[in-house]
């Protein structure tokens, strides 16, 4: 072989190497290029993570500054509702005229020494404020505070009635100097007692803002106001933190059916303090277009109004426990396309707690507790609530909060 054979080829072997270096180098850099990519893609990942987690939180810091001032405006709208009826009540002076649900205007001349409740949240009033020496008769259904039972046992206080069946005579026969009662049924007895010449006053307490009239009104009237506005204060703080609690830890707002009856079926309505006492539970009232009190629906109605949550009175219709409204109400046309009975989010209210849902007393704060723990359980660290409820069972399942 020549020299320039020899020459070629060490070029060609040259020529080859250096290719191969070329390649090695140019495979270096393009693993080193992908790598880079890699970590740029990572950290563009995280960039765009980070940026969705200050997105979360400030849309999260936006709803909590929303859920603050929401806490702050009912807490100035409440503050200020109680200041303004505290001052045009306490300006009262005997005698002390007042306008009632009834559309009349009644004069109280002087403190009453014989009152008589028509109305268990009448009674309940009387008692929490301290004027219980002043009671001497109360419908058949008031039972709370245990006080009342006691009165009635030793004679001190005489029945005069279920709440819709009042008798007169027995009223009469008691001497009263003023008559309280409730809005509905009881409208005949205020009127027929005031044609007697009796002090009859008819009380509508209807809504969160009825109740502070009614409580800061009677406390006027009977002379026991601060106690009255120490209460009323009391109830306002009580009402609010659930509402705070609530709100702070979710903007969910489950609707509501309470079927006070089955057969036919009665609600509360719009017109019915159960309106207030859910919004401030975190709810809503399935019937809150509906301008009643307590009006009567159909079960297509209820169907149709598709609530997410029912709370039952207790013995409704018949039904001792939620378990058989439940078999019923899925033996009912369109009873399975209701949300709370899929869910099984029936729940009826047992004992004390159930008469705290038909009576617009002090006692809501005690309601919406336990409305607030059905409608939001996690809130209260319940990972279950019973269908059947007593007012035990809520006071424990909250009690950590």
């Amino acid at each position: 072989m020549n020299y320039q054979s020899k020459l070629s080829i060490a070029l060609i072997v040259l020529a080859i190497v250096l290719s191969g270096m070329a390649v090695l180098l140019a495979y270096e850099s393009y693993v080193t290029s992908q790598s880079v990519k890699g970590e740029v893609e990572a950290l563009g990942k995280q960039i765009s993570n980070a940026s969705s987690q200050i997105s979360a939180l400030g849309t999260s810091l936006s709803s909590l500054q929303n859920v603050g001032t929401a806490i702050q405006s009912l807490n100035s709208t409440l503050s200020q509702r109680i200041d303004t009826l505290s001052k045009q009540i306490e300006e009262l002076k005997y005698p002390i005229q007042v306008y009632d649900a009834l559309n009349r205007t009644v004069f109280i001349t002087q403190q009453p020494q014989r009152i008589v409740s028509l109305a268990p949240s009448i009674t309940e009033i009387l008692f929490a404020i301290n004027a219980s020496n002043l009671v001497v008769g109360v419908d058949d259904y008031s039972n709370y505070p245990p006080a009342v039972l006691d009165m009635v046992k030793n004679g001190t206080i005489q029945r005069v009635g279920g709440f819709s069946e009042i008798s007169l005579e027995k009223v009469i026969s008691l001497k009263p100097d003023l008559v309280v009662g409730s809005t509905g049924v009881q409208y005949k007895f205020v009127y027929s007692l005031s044609q007697m010449g009796i002090t009859s006053l008819s009380l509508k307490t209807e809504s969160i803002d009825e109740i502070f009239s009614a409580i800061l009104l009677l406390g006027k009237i009977t002379n026991h106001y601060q106690e009255a506005l120490t209460l009323v204060y009391s109830m306002k703080q009580n009402l609010l933190s659930t509402y705070s609690l609530v709100t702070s830890k979710t903007q969910e707002k489950p609707s509501v059916a309470y079927l006070v009856w089955i057969n036919p079926i009665f609600v509360a309505g719009g017109g019915s303090f159960w309106s207030d006492v859910l919004y401030l539970s975190g709810g809503t009232n399935a019937f809150q277009n509906v301008s009643q009190a307590w009006p009567m629906i159909s079960w297509e109605d209820l169907v149709s109004a598709n609530p997410k949550v029912i709370v039952l009175s207790e013995y409704a219709g018949g039904f001792s426990n939620a378990t058989q409204f439940i078999a019923w109400a899925r033996s009912q046309p369109g009873g399975n396309n209701i949300e709370a009975i899929k869910e099984g989010r029936v729940y009826m209210f047992h004992g004390e707690l159930n008469d705290m849902a038909s009576r617009p007393s002090p006692r809501v704060i005690e309601l919406q507790l336990a409305l607030s723990l059905i409608l939001h359980p996690d809130v209260y660290g319940a990972k279950e609530v019973p269908n059947d409820l007593t007012l035990d069972e809520v006071m424990n399942l909250t009690s950590t909060k």
